[in-house]
């Protein structure tokens, strides 16, 4: 006989968010403290759309054993379409407030992003209990695991500037036919990256008797990631790209002094990845 147990999940989530903010306060120009205003208005909308699909199946006739999987996939996107960003200075004592053409203070922005990420994940686990000399029930148990993302940033970012040279955007007076609009170093490139996670494991818990449990397990995976940009003012540069083999070792035991007691004792290794933004070059 086959035992079988399955269910699926579905989620579509959207939401979105304004937010305007004025601050005021003292800034740094030629070395000089001088008041300073701040705004920014920005519209950001998210959106994700995961689905999921997991079974388990027992083998009795197979002395019990136990098979589970899992699939699911998942899109997450962000858009962020009009970032506005306005500083404005006073640099004389009871003068109008205007952006500045000196580095900082920055000149006035807008800016456009756009983020897209896509994940594909797969899991199986076998698990075969066992009977040890005096009936305590321990397992053995394996499984492999695979994680594949891909994800797209895109960024375009303007500043705003007198042709002249002098002080843009003066309180009291703009002609919009002397304003240049250039982009923004630093912040108009594309990137894409891709990642993908493999990994194996196996692992046993050992009863030497009721009141004492011995687990442990091995798991070795590797990572490969690579991120490539291009960048408006330096051109393509070189792809940032990490490939890393490892071996996590784990260890434990489960003392059991009295019913419904468990007192764990475990020791572990893990590791840290590096995201995408941190490798983008």
């Amino acid at each position: 006989s086959l035992g079988l147990v399955g269910s699926e999940m579905c989620i579509r989530d959207r939401n979105t968010d304004k937010r305007a903010v004025h601050g005021e306060g003292q800034g740094t120009t030629n070395d000089e403290n001088i008041p300073i205003k701040t705004d920014t208005l920005e519209y950001n909308e998210r959106n994700l759309q995961s689905y999921q699909v997991k079974g388990s199946h027992e083998f009795p006739e197979l002395a019990d054993l136990k098979f589970e999987w899992l699939t699911s996939i998942a899109a997450t996107a962000q858009d962020v379409p009009d970032l506005r960003l306005i500083e404005r200075v006073q640099d004389t004592p009871g003068g109008p407030f205007h952006s500045s053409t000196a580095t900082t203070p920055d000149r006035p922005q807008r800016q456009f992003r756009n983020t897209q990420e896509n994940n594909f994940n797969n899991r199986i686990d076998v698990t075969l209990p066992f009977v040890q000399w005096s009936g305590e029930e321990g397992y053995f148990k394996l499984g492999a695991y695979q994680s594949i993302a891909d994800r797209e940033f895109r960024i375009r970012g303007y500043e705003f500037q007198y042709e002249t040279g002098d002080v843009a955007l003066l309180d009291g007076g703009l002609d919009p036919n002397q304003v240049l609009i250039t982009p923004l170093a630093g912040n108009f490139s594309d990137s894409a990256g891709s990642r993908t996670i493999e990994a194996g494991y196996m692992m046993a818990e050992f009863p030497f008797m009721k009141s004492l449990k011995a687990l442990g397990g091995v798991r070795y995976e590797t990572t490969r990631i690579e991120v490539t940009t291009t960048d408006f003012f330096r051109g393509a540069q070189p792809p940032a790209s990490l490939v890393e083999p490892t071996l996590l070792p784990a260890a434990g035991v489960i003392i059991s002094p009295w019913e419904n007691v468990n007192i764990r004792l475990n020791w572990s290794q893990t590791i840290a990845r590096p995201s995408f933004r941190e490798l983008t070059p």
